[in-house]
């Protein structure tokens, strides 16, 4: 796996659930009959290094 691939996963397993908390409370704090839609990235392309010509 290469550093970066690492990087994003740290983030997304570690600091991001607690941003994103914080960020669903504040929209509610502010709109409470908000409606959020959350969706995921599609991965479109496979990870890791394009296959030789």
């Amino acid at each position: 796996m290469h550093r970066q691939d690492r990087q994003v996963e740290s983030h997304r397993d570690g600091r991001l659930p607690g941003k994103l908390d914080r960020t669903y409370a504040a929209i509610k704090g502010r709109t409470p009959k908000a409606r959020v839609v959350v969706l995921g990235y599609p991965r479109i392309f496979a990870s890791g290094p394009a296959p030789p010509d």
